[in-house]
Formats: structure tokens, C-alpha cells, sequence
């Protein structure tokens, strides 16, 4: 992340928005100062900021800290938007994935973590538990994003 970066893109965004650095803070909560560091790349806003700061200017919190707008962002919400009606209706609504190649132990702390929850039987909860074998903690995400995709939308 480059501050400077992000600080320019916050500017440009709040003066498209033909907003006052005070007005920007007024309607964040914050002070017109926090605003100024971000805008001089002096300082990050607070993770905590990020998704009303995201949601005030009209962009995406990825666009946020890239500091520019991402092409195919309007892609991106449609996939998010999607994904989330999507989960409205699947008969799990918690995925976990594990690598196969994972630590033993990490295995198990979550096989038992999942024991734990059939056993408690929360009302409306259903998990889908798999493990994806040739891959370990640091490679699991992107099948598991793949599968994950395959199990939401089908293909």
C-alpha cells in the first residue's frame, strides 16, 4: 500500500464528491485533521474506517487501499451480490476448507471445532466441511474459492 497513493485517490474522490475535508470527517465521525494526514499521505485511515470511507466515496474498500479504481470492480459487486443470494439458499451456510497436505493437528482442531457445533445444534446452521488433498494452509484458498464457486453458482 503506498500512503501517498491512497491519499491522492481520497482527495481526488472527496472533490468529486465536491465535499470539504470537514464535511468528509463530519459525516465519518472523525476530525477534518485525520482527513488531511490521509489526503498528504501522512498516515492510513484506521482499518475500522475503511468501509465507511469505501462506502462515502463510492468505491470499493480493494479500491480504496489500491488508491485507484479497479476496471473490473462493478464485476467484482455483481460476483459479491450474487454470492450473497446465493448463500441465501444453500443447504450449508458455513464452507470450511482444509488443505490435505495441512498439519495433523490443524486438521483436527477443526474436525473437533465442528464437532462442537453439530453438538450445540444452532438453529439454521448447516456446515459444509471438505478437505482438498495436495494442499497444505497456504495454498488451500484458491481451490477452495474454486470449489467454493462450483458449490455457489454451478459451474
Amino acid at each position: 500500500m503506498d500512503k501517498e497513493k491512497i491519499g491522492i485517490f481520497v482527495h481526488e474522490l472527496r472533490k468529486e464528491k465536491q465535499m470539504t475535508q470537514k464535511e468528509m470527517a463530519d459525516k465519518l465521525g472523525i476530525t477534518d485533521k485525520a482527513v488531511s494526514k490521509w489526503e498528504r499521505g501522512l498516515s492510513y485511515p484506521d482499518i475500522s474506517m475503511l468501509e465507511p470511507i469505501a462506502k462515502l466515496l463510492d468505491v470499493s474498500v480493494m479500491e480504496l487501499l489500491q488508491g485507484q479504481r479497479i476496471e473490473n470492480e462493478s464485476f467484482i459487486k455483481d460476483h459479491e451480490k450474487q454470492y450473497f443470494e446465493r448463500s441465501q439458499s444453500l443447504p450449508a451456510n458455513v464452507y470450511i476448507t482444509v488443505g490435505g497436505d495441512e498439519n495433523k493437528q490443524m486438521t483436527q482442531n477443526v474436525e473437533t471445532f465442528l464437532d462442537v457445533l453439530k453438538e450445540r445444534n444452532y438453529e439454521g446452521l448447516t456446515i459444509d466441511y471438505e478437505v482438498i488433498d495436495g494442499f497444505d494452509h497456504n495454498t488451500v484458498f484458491k481451490p477452495s474459492i474454486k470449489n467454493a464457486m462450483l458449490r455457489f453458482y454451478g459451474k
